[in-house]
């Protein structure tokens, strides 16, 4: 089993390494780690094993949302939600495709300091993220920090339309930012109730 990309041409090299009783397969491209992820069943597999749902979305990073969901709108791609996240930083869209299945997050800068405008500046417009929906946003992220993972927020934070996220590090899952994303619930804040009904 082996990584590559555009920027390793060649094979990253594979290293097993137990950690705390639990084994690790560590990716490396020369002397850099690239990626680490568990190699054998394990509490946290368990866990999630009960708590994943699915693939909930992608997100994409965008410098201009309306551009982008025009461009999305010509593969058949229709908006079904819209709004502002002042506590992310980020323009968000959501675009869903005529026949179901997970949905598309345009995710644009509003502040300089978010995130997504340091992803921009770093790497340009993209595939950002992977969001797999859980049933317990909150437990997900105690196994995953028991199991040594990455977690970038250790309780939820607020995600698009009110739902409860996380995010697990690239390092911990093979170089894919995993965005942790808890089921729709009921929407108290106007703002993001009108956003919903206008989509």
């Amino acid at each position: 089993m082996g990584l590559a990309c555009g920027r390793h041409p060649d094979p990253p090299v594979r290293d097993c390494q137990p950690v705390a009783a639990r084994q690790y397969v560590t990716y490396r491209h020369g002397s850099s780690m690239i990626g680490r992820v568990m190699n054998a069943a394990s509490p946290v597999t368990e866990v999630l094993g009960r708590l994943l749902v699915g693939i909930d979305h992608v997100g994409i990073a965008v410098s201009d949302l309306d551009t982008a969901v025009a461009m999305w709108a010509m593969l058949g791609w229709r908006e079904t939600h819209r709004e502002t996240n002042d506590e992310q930083g980020v323009h968000e869209v959501m675009l869903s495709a005529p026949g179901g299945g997970p949905q598309m997050q345009l995710l644009a800068s509003a502040r300089e300091d978010s995130a997504i405008d340091r992803f921009l500046t770093k790497r340009g417009p993209g595939l950002q993220q992977v969001a797999f929906e859980v049933t317990d946003v909150q437990a997900a992220i105690d196994a995953c920090l028991g199991a040594g993972l990455e977690v970038l927020h250790p309780q939820p934070q607020r995600g698009a339309a009110g739902r409860q996220i996380s995010f697990i590090h690239p390092r911990s899952c093979g170089g894919v930012l995993v965005e942790l994303v808890g089921p729709p619930a009921a929407i108290s804040d106007p703002a993001v109730r009108a956003g919903v009904s206008a989509g």
